[in-house]
């Protein structure tokens, strides 16, 4: 399904929380009416997402197969594979089958805060020995990491998308001292390798400093997708760690701490590790530090665009771009992929709220370009990025000729921003451009090409409270 972050954000900025991978390569139990519905799930590394007997799942990509139920591995390297275990198997005098992996709880594109964690009953200190990260072979995060963006979120909740499983194995509440690093990340450092993975990085202890010096000392206890780790040392956070990090407690999704640092200790705590089975109760709240933090606002609930009455003239200033510092979007932007959306819409995940802060409905000429491209123009800004973008003015042509004028008016989550210049179409706009109606999604238009005029649409400016009614 191709989402708007409109559609996306509707619950608050903060990760997809990884529950568990999907235990069949093949098929999961989430509905699909084509593979792009399907590319927010947990898959392997070298595999694709497939859409059969309208249930998504996944299979290995050309020149891969299929290791288990989880991995992919090249072609060349499975005789070997299945030779090693023949061996072990015949000298083994008894076999023992794998536990397995937890069960899990298949996201969408919806976002939530994080991939699960774990609490656990009174936390004994970690093993003090400084070899755990030589000792499981760990290679990601090395020394001080930088830059990091805290953000937060609940380990059982549908906001969230997590229900109390931890991706290391374990059941966990908010209670666990717990953060979740780059999924990514710790995948890479073993080859795609699931368990192997788990095993190296859960329980692992950091420390994780503010830029105003509040010091908290964390576990690894969970994975954070990678749609949405805005920078490679952001982490998410456990709710009620979070406080200790943040100066205080909140339940705004906007609420974030920016330029934070952290680094692993070289410790890893025995109730975090993969699989424990003493993973809840007895944790304490991490101690306060001292000094406060001022929160710094990111991501808007909701990224949608937003109709209005009796469309104005756009502002005739050609300056728009410069006035707002915009540096996104420059000159013709080619290769374009254009899909469409509903406004307000269960399917398509959209409330009627748009990411520019007013209502919409279908009949504004609006289309959603790259949030990230949007965020990274003013250091991950909502307010100032939305300030700049919502309204500007862009001319948009297919490779048949047709051309259509229309307006930002929402973001679009890069999960299903196939190419840099790719749009979502408000639905009532997109007849204009793919020559008729349609109601399917696999209908869009490739090889596209936009640019911004310099001008922008006053009744669709950050919150405008004129949006709704009367366009043409």
């Amino acid at each position: 399904m191709h989402l708007s972050l409109a559609a996306v954000l509707v619950v608050g900025w903060s990760a997809v929380a990884l529950a568990a991978p999907i235990s069949d390569l093949q098929q999961s139990t989430v509905a699909c009416k084509g593979a792009f519905q399907c590319r927010t799930l947990y898959r392997p590394p070298n595999s694709i997402a497939t859409c059969r007997n309208s249930l998504c799942g996944y299979e290995c990509e050309e020149g891969y197969v299929a290791l288990g139920k989880r991995r992919c591995i090249p072609e060349a390297r499975a005789s070997e594979v299945v030779s090693r275990a023949s061996e072990s198997a015949a000298s083994a005098t008894s076999t023992t089958t794998p536990d397995p992996l937890p069960s899990s709880t298949a996201t969408s594109a919806q976002p939530s805060t994080a991939v699960t964690t774990t609490s656990t009953s009174s936390a004994p200190p970690p093993t003090s020995s400084g070899n755990a990260l030589t000792e499981a072979g760990v290679t990601g995060f090395p020394g001080l990491n930088t830059n990091a963006i805290l953000s937060w979120y609940d380990t059982n909740s549908g906001r969230d998308s997590t229900n109390g499983n931890s991706w290391c194995g374990f059941p966990y509440d908010n209670s666990v001292p717990g953060f979740a690093p780059s999924l990514n990340t710790m995948l890479a450092n073993f080859d795609g390798d699931y368990e192997s993975a788990a095993k190296a990085y859960c329980g692992l202890e950091a420390e994780i400093t503010t830029p105003d010096g509040r010091t908290v000392t964390l576990y690894v206890a969970d994975a954070f997708d990678d749609t949405w780790v805005r920078t490679p040392a952001s982490l998410d956070i456990i709710h009620d760690s979070f406080e200790s990090l943040y100066g205080s407690y909140t339940d705004n999704k906007n609420n974030v701490v920016k330029k934070a640092s952290w680094r692993f200790t070289g410790r890893r705590n025995e109730r975090l590790t993969f699989k424990s089975t003493d993973s809840l109760g007895g944790w304490a709240t991490p101690d306060s530090p001292t000094s406060t933090v001022t929160s710094a606002t990111s991501i808007p609930t909701t990224v949608q665009t937003s109709a209005t009455d009796t469309a104005p003239t756009p502002s005739s200033s050609a300056n728009a771009l410069t006035q707002a510092g915009i540096s996104g979007f420059l000159g013709n932007n080619t290769n374009a992929i254009l899909s469409w959306y509903d406004t307000n819409s269960g399917r398509d995940s959209t409330n009627g709220n748009s990411w520019c802060g007013f209502p919409y409905s279908n009949d504004l000429p609006g289309f959603a370009p790259s949030l990230r491209t949007m965020l990274s123009n003013f250091d991950y800004d909502y307010e100032t990025a939305a300030r700049a973008y919502c309204g500007l003015e862009a001319v948009i042509t297919t490779p048949d000729g047709r051309t259509a004028t229309m307006y930002i008016a929402d973001a679009f989550d890069d999960t299903w921003v196939i190419t840099p210049s790719s749009l979502d179409i408000i639905h009532g706009s997109f007849a204009q451009l793919y020559g008729s109606w349609t109601d399917n999604k696999l209908d869009v238009v490739k090889n596209a090409h936009w640019q911004l005029t310099g001008r922008r649409n006053e009744r669709l400016t950050f919150k405008s409270k004129n949006p709704l009614g009367g366009w043409s």
